[in-house]
């Protein structure tokens, strides 16, 4: 992952890019290398990995909507969704 340092600044723009994989009952995320917002950081290891995770994914849906992201939820193939975030960081 990039490290914090490289972070971006308030006026730069964003993307975050993250697999969702259905294990069970539950979703393992793997996000794509690269920033990640630090409320974040502490619920992925080392290989950019989060498990156990539970979705909401209404309330995912309804909380982007919401927000002045651009966002993008696709369909895998393999049971899974490619989840893309743009936009600027919050202060």
């Amino acid at each position: 992952m990039t490290p914090i340092s490289n972070a971006p600044q308030a006026t730069q723009s964003f993307e975050l890019s993250l697999f969702c994989g259905t294990e069970g009952d539950a979703w393992r995320i793997r996000v794509w290398p690269g920033w990640l917002p630090a409320f974040l950081r502490d619920f992925f290891d080392e290989e950019g990995e989060a498990y156990p995770v539970l979705i909401d994914l209404e309330e995912l849906d309804r909380e982007m909507k919401a927000s002045s992201l651009s966002y993008e939820r696709r369909e895998s193939p393999i049971k899974g969704l490619n989840l893309r975030l743009q936009g600027q960081p919050r202060p």
